[in-house]
């Protein structure tokens, strides 16, 4: 049996389905923070469904600026948060750390490494139905919230060279040119083997085939996904395969 819920404003605030003005305004405290649903329910002693429901009807919204008042944030000195353009449930700090309130809300985002070794979150959004996911790296997302200079075609060059560092003074807005001159300064240029794209002679003589089985595929009229699952490889290897950006100089 579910255990009994108890609120603390008394069990006959559990029954009700009407809201005190003290637990909307200790709702709204509660929220602004950046407190999880589930523990504002617990809190409160309402149901989660009771509780989304009175957010969205009192049109009630986080407030980055507090986040560090709710002890797990573990707020950090002068840290500052903003919500993500385009993506609305998650939010970034000039400290370079990522927060979702969707599912797990109240959750920090362990950054995972790409291929280059430059951090990056995984972000979900709603569009038009769909769930849709993107893989975004966290100084991008730190320089486009809280640093100044942006314009088209400028890359986040990072001052120290140390890719994990994403705090907003460690950023900046470069031109390519600039960036990559900053790149070899640092040393982590990447050229030759240590490029993530170079392929030894041995790697290529056992990869050849496989492709050759992709483009077959691709050929027939097969879609990237059902290719990359009949032949074995990963979605976005046929996929690249499929557009040219891989692999062009090997024939089906």
């Amino acid at each position: 049996m579910p255990s009994a819920q108890h609120s603390i404003f008394g069990d006959e605030a559990v029954k009700s389905t009407v809201w005190s003005s003290a637990e909307v305004n200790a709702l709204a405290e509660l929220y602004a923070i950046g407190m999880p649903m589930e523990m504002i329910a617990k809190r409160l002693g309402r149901g989660k469904p009771a509780v989304k429901l009175r957010v969205f009807k009192l049109g009630l919204r986080r407030d980055p600026a507090r986040f560090g008042e709710f002890p797990p944030l573990i707020a950090l000195a002068g840290e500052r948060w903003r919500q993500i353009e385009g993506y609305p449930s998650y939010y970034v700090s000039d400290h370079g750390r990522v927060l979702a309130m969707t599912a797990k809300v109240g959750t920090l985002l362990k950054p995972l490494p790409d291929e280059y070794g430059y951090f990056r979150v995984c972000l979900r959004t709603n569009d038009e139905g769909c769930d849709v996911q993107r893989h975004i790296h966290v100084h991008r997302l730190v320089a486009q919230h809280f640093v100044d200079g942006f314009e088209v075609g400028r890359e986040v060059a990072h001052g120290d060279g140390v890719k994990s560092n994403c705090h907003y003074k460690n950023l900046r807005w470069a031109t390519p040119t600039e960036n990559a001159a900053d790149k070899r300064i640092h040393g982590t240029h990447l050229i030759g083997d240590s490029h993530p794209n170079a392929q030894s002679a041995e790697y290529r003589r056992q990869r050849i085939p496989v492709i050759h089985r992709l483009k077959r595929c691709l050929a027939s009229g097969m879609s990237a996904r059902c290719a990359a699952r009949e032949v074995g490889v990963s979605y976005t290897t046929a996929k690249n395969v499929k557009s040219g950006k891989a692999w062009r100089d090997v024939a089906a």
